[in-house]
């Protein structure tokens, strides 16, 4: 009985835990111009369509903020040079006689952009994981020691603020996994990342470079997580029969 006890735990541990999915910028990143109002690629959508569809109640997706910050003003520094490409060409036009209305003042395109990017995770229910408050001396001396992610080149501080959110994450969520969706996979590297994510959980942690490894991941997951479930009812059925049959000799 106290085996069988041990088994319903493991199954129930299992199955309660949860996957949040954390991008990072270059995961996000608009190489083009359409749809300018918008902060994010079509990765972050095609993420959230697959995880309402397949109704993952136990899946959560995330954006850091300093990942949104740097979007926004990456995003903000493609508009104003768009902006005044186009104000060449208005004033160009002119001289042919065609009369292109272009503002004498621009709007402020920053605020527009977080606000509505505000309203669009909002919407989607996307989580935003906050910058930790982070002690000084404690970061220059990862800076110092080259503590990934920072690089012998003095490169990594915004790729070290990205991990630190998702350590000081992962220290109130103890039932989540992470997957850390970047590009750079070089600048995240597993093993050694690894070592210090388990001084804070016993998750799981992975690194991710492309939204189909994310599909996969979650698909083989939760497939297992569906199995252990229905695992964990049958010998739940089964003592509770055998507890009935005791109880009736």
């Amino acid at each position: 009985m106290l085996q069988i006890n041990a088994n319903i735990a493991i199954f129930a541990i299992i199955a309660e835990m949860k996957s949040k999915i954390v991008f990072d910028s270059n995961f996000l990143w608009k190489n083009h111009t359409s749809n300018i109002g918008d902060v994010f690629n079509s990765n972050l959508e095609n993420i959230i369509d697959f995880v309402d569809k397949h109704n993952k109640e136990d899946i959560i997706i995330s954006v850091p903020e300093v990942v949104i910050e740097e979007r926004l003003t990456q995003q903000s520094e493609q508009i104003l040079v768009l902006a005044e490409s186009t104000e060449k060409a208005a004033t160009q036009l002119s001289n042919v006689g065609i009369k292109v209305d272009f503002p004498k003042k621009l709007p402020q395109v920053r605020e527009s952009l977080q606000k509505k990017t505000k309203k669009y995770l909002s919407d989607k229910n996307v989580e935003t994981i906050a910058v930790p408050k982070l002690d000084q001396d404690s970061l220059l001396k990862r800076a110092y020691e080259r503590t990934h992610p920072f690089t012998k080149s003095d490169k990594g501080f915004k790729d070290t603020l990205l991990w630190l959110s998702i350590l000081e994450d992962a220290k109130v969520n103890p039932k989540t996994d992470y997957l850390l969706c970047t590009k750079n996979k070089e600048d995240f590297d597993l093993g050694k990342l690894g070592k210090e994510f388990k001084l804070v959980s016993q998750a799981e942690l992975l690194i991710i470079d492309s939204p189909q490894d994310i599909k996969e991941h979650l698909d083989n997951k939760y497939r297992l997580q569906l199995e252990l479930k229905e695992r964990n009812a049958e010998i739940e059925s089964d003592i509770k029969k055998k507890i009935d049959e005791l109880m009736l000799k």
